[in-house]
């Protein structure tokens, strides 16, 4: 069955501990029908770990799943986890989409999809001198970093941040309180100059 579901062998170990799981399931259940139905107290404590450790053996078996990203991230140090998130990473150009797995043929026709698709627009584009730098770098944060643009928090892999950023309305970027990390792709003292209400820090 294992073969035909495309499924990896069971080892002897794995195979010994379903089987002793199955002895004392059935032990269980016959206890438990001996006393009309119900299950003591220690029985479902123990029913109830098993659910638990049966649960955190798949998660911790999906590369992809929280569990195993923390298993495989806890105790490195920061050039190791830096390694670890850039081997992880999806592949990704300018066509592909900050907040889903969409991918467009162009930068502008990614730009002009996120606008329709998310609401997503780059703040003060008129100012903008490197919509293209500015872009990678954005996805790099999500793809690479996996972090979320209007919050900052992070996530385990680009798929939660992006479904994190749908969900809470977080498809945007803004430029006010973060001019520091944006600042480079844009003419800030052309926007100063521009905006009466916007300050330049010398």
């Amino acid at each position: 069955k294992r073969k035909v579901a495309g499924l990896a062998p069971l080892t002897r170990a794995q195979f010994e501990e379903r089987e002793a799981r199955g002895v004392r399931e059935a032990a269980a259940a016959a206890a438990s029908q001996q006393r009309g139905g119900k299950l003591s107290t220690a029985e479902r404590r123990e029913a109830r770990e098993a659910r638990r450790e049966a649960k955190l053996e798949a998660q911790a078996r999906n590369p992809r799943s929280k569990a195993a990203q923390h298993a495989a991230t806890s105790g490195l140090g920061e050039e190791d986890y830096l390694s670890h998130k850039l081997k992880q990473a999806p592949a990704f150009d300018l066509g592909c989409d900050l907040f889903s797995r969409h991918k467009s043929e162009s930068l502008e026709a990614n730009l002009a999809h996120m606008a329709r698709e998310h609401g997503f627009y780059l703040p003060y584009l008129d100012y903008c001198t490197d919509v293209a730098g500015l872009v990678h770098y954005l996805q790099q944060k999500v793809y690479i970093g996996n972090v979320a643009l209007a919050s900052d928090r992070t996530f385990h892999s680009v798929e939660a941040v992006q479904a994190h950023m749908r969900a809470k309305g977080g498809c945007r970027v803004s430029l006010e309180g973060s001019e520091e990390e944006y600042g480079e792709y844009y003419d800030m003292q052309g926007l100063a100059a521009g905006s009466p209400l916007w300050e330049v820090e010398e």
